[in-house]
């Protein structure tokens, strides 16, 4: 009885170990690279494209790494982020669209405050 719950713990561990390791082998996420992929999906500025249509055929995960990407170009600015009506009819609602052809690292990258661009009182 005791071998045969030692072989059960150890299948489980075993796949446990497995899994992990099938986790290991994935890119590490690079959330400016998912980034630029969807904005260079997105094409021009100004037209509306449903997420679903920029990830499809990605597994789960991927598609996890895509919305968090997403987020944060509607942080920088980069796009807008919005819901169609419908949310508990289908879980495909978000969509998104490209506000600026320029990426906001470049945007920032020469960025001065106003305080530190202004000379101080005399």
């Amino acid at each position: 009885m005791a071998s045969s719950q030692k072989f059960v713990q150890e299948t489980e561990l075993s796949r446990h170990i497995r899994h992990w390791q099938e986790h290991e082998t994935r890119a590490p996420f690079d959330v400016r690279a998912y980034g630029l992929s969807l904005t260079e999906r997105c094409a021009e500025p100004g037209r509306w494209h449903s997420l679903a249509s920029l990830v499809a055929g990605q597994p789960p995960f991927e598609v996890c790494r895509y919305l968090l990407a997403s987020l944060q170009l509607a942080n920088d600015a980069e796009v807008e982020l919005a819901q169609d009506a419908g949310l508990e009819a289908a879980l495909d609602t978000a969509r998104l669209r490209r506000l600026s052809a320029r990426p906001a690292h470049e945007r920032f990258q020469n960025f001065q405050l106003p305080s530190q661009s202004q000379p101080g009182p005399q």
